[in-house]
């Protein structure tokens, strides 16, 4: 049971992750557009490059942390080690 909370909050970690880089894409598209000025005012910065830095630098973050919450196993080798798991516990997998 634990296990398959663990896969669960991976999965909602993933789709959290994948919401926010849409969120920042979207939003480093925004700034790209705005003023200079537009940009200093709303993000508190001196230069636009530095919002835009500031952005790229969180993207860059969540698709690391991304890259780390990917699997190496398809889901048909989870599922036999799963089973091989249960079978040398001497459990029934259903």
């Amino acid at each position: 049971m634990s296990g398959d909370f663990y896969l669960k909050s991976i999965i909602m970690d993933r789709h959290t992750i994948q919401n926010d880089l849409a969120r920042l894409y979207n939003e480093l598209a925004k700034v790209k557009e705005m003023t200079n000025k537009q940009v200093c005012k709303v993000y508190q910065v001196n230069y636009k490059r530095e919002a835009i830095a500031l952005i790229q630098d969180e993207i860059s973050s969540l698709e690391k942390e991304l890259e780390e919450t990917t699997f190496d196993y398809t889901d048909e080798e989870l599922e036999d080690e799963r089973q091989a798991i249960c079978m040398v516990q001497g459990l029934s997998r259903f």
